[in-house]
């Protein structure tokens, strides 16, 4: 899916997610429906993106902005 998306967009473009903080116990979430910076990170950068920001200020999720080169 990550593949297809980078393939939609153009040069420049960016991909925003949203996920629940996997490195908080207190989030009460789902462990699969969790994920750490680092496996977004690693997960969104294999398809072709480049982290641009991570905001923190959410009290139980991470705001990950990446950009197409």
């Amino acid at each position: 899916m990550l593949r297809a998306l980078a393939a939609s967009l153009k040069s420049g473009g960016k991909l925003v997610l949203l996920e629940y903080r996997a490195e908080d116990p207190k989030v009460n979430i789902l462990a699969d429906h969790k994920m750490t910076k680092a496996q977004v990170q690693r997960e969104v950068e294999a398809a072709g993106f480049r982290l641009e920001r991570i905001d923190d200020s959410l009290p139980v999720q991470h705001l990950f902005i990446f950009r197409k080169p």
